[in-house]
């Protein structure tokens, strides 16, 4: 999750915005997903760090909730594969679906770091800001 949207994802809009002709150096099946990442994260960024705690909070929402509900639909907990053995089994196990609960630290964790990191990667705040300045 964090690399991709935290190292990989930056490193694309930095090439895009240093190397002229970057989105036509790609090869055409990784223009598309390119175009998906700039829009993302120059056109439809976040613009304050309430933005980020928001977009956050649907990251979490996204990953941890909706994702699990839809592989558990297209594949239900009883599911049997083509040769009638269980798909949940052995290494496979189905996901959790997570409802997001401030209270739990975990929960409450992954919002706040993901909120840091994204106001940091689009320079909404400096590498300076810490938890103990938002506690003042």
């Amino acid at each position: 999750v964090f690399e991709g949207l935290f190292v990989k994802n930056p490193e694309t809009v930095n090439n895009y915005l240093e190397k002229p002709g970057f989105i036509e150096s790609l090869s055409p099946n990784l223009k598309y997903p390119t175009l998906e990442v700039l829009k993302e994260n120059l056109l439809e960024k976040e613009k304050t760090f309430d933005d980020c705690i928001t977009w956050a909070r649907n990251l979490f929402q996204i990953r941890y909730n909706w994702r699990h509900r839809q592989l558990l639909f297209n594949f239900p907990v009883n599911h049997v594969d083509s040769n009638g053995a269980p798909f949940w089994s052995g290494a496979k196990r189905p996901p959790a679906v997570l409802e997001y609960d401030p209270n739990d630290p975990l929960h409450l964790e992954f919002v706040v770091t993901a909120t840091f990191l994204r106001a940091y990667t689009l320079s909404i705040i400096d590498g300076e800001l810490s938890l103990i300045h938002i506690s003042e």
